[in-house]
């Protein structure tokens, strides 16, 4: 706790790693339809990759109702409205949004510096994989999550994608516990990785397992 190994040979590089999951996207970008996603009903779209995992063809049998997954990743923006007023439309209805925040209050020599955390999502990359887990299948013409009328738990256990240092391990295992010991929490997704192993990290996502969750994780977000 608090030596974590320096894991590049460069801490501008090892920066650059860390922040690679939290570059902003333009979502009109070249988009072609039919190609690159499908509009479905009321008015959503479905990426190209929905098709080639027949997800369409499963909204025909389950849809995430009755589900509640939690995401571990950076947090989720206060400013979109559809992880709070909107999340609730055209065919997503009755589900519910708990925004959590894990990850320490930063410190310098154990001396708290800066301000608490918050559940807000200052990088992006949280709010992104909150959308394709559950965003809703609206009518305001936006994407439509894989599990679109699932409730969600949104966790900030780290700052970015890397997991670095004694913080955001104990963000990310303080999740993990809490998924294990709620009932309610049937499934998590975390989009976040580390070089280095943590055994305090592989001890919380055992108790989670132990205790049911079905747990999903990248297996390897590309660092170059």
């Amino acid at each position: 706790m608090g030596y974590e190994p320096n894991v590049s040979a460069s801490k501008a590089l090892n920066k650059e790693l860390s922040s690679s999951g939290c570059d902003g996207s333009n979502p009109d970008n070249g988009l072609i339809n039919e190609v690159d996603y499908t509009n479905f009903t009321p008015n959503t779209k479905a990426s190209w990759n929905h098709n080639f995992h027949n997800v369409s063809q499963a909204w025909n049998t389950a849809s995430g109702s009755g589900i509640t997954a939690m995401i571990i990743d950076t947090g989720v923006s206060f400013g979109q409205n559809n992880y709070g007023s909107e999340l609730n439309q055209g065919l997503s209805q009755g589900r519910t949004i708990e925004k959590l925040v894990t990850l320490p209050r930063d410190t310098f020599w154990g001396i708290p510096i800066g301000s608490p955390e918050t559940p807000d999502d200052p990088c992006g990359h949280g709010i992104a994989m909150t959308g394709v887990l559950g965003a809703p299948r609206g009518t305001d013409g936006n994407a439509a999550g894989i599990a679109y009328n699932a409730n969600l738990v949104t966790v900030r256990a780290a700052e970015d994608v890397l997991i670095e240092g004694s913080r955001e391990s104990k963000g990310v295992s303080d999740a993990y516990v809490i998924a294990g010991n709620r009932a309610d929490i049937r499934v998590t997704s975390m989009s976040l990785g580390r070089i280095t192993n943590s055994s305090q990290i592989a001890d919380a996502v055992r108790y989670a397992y132990n205790r049911n969750v079905l747990i999903f994780c990248a297996a390897g977000t590309s660092f170059g």
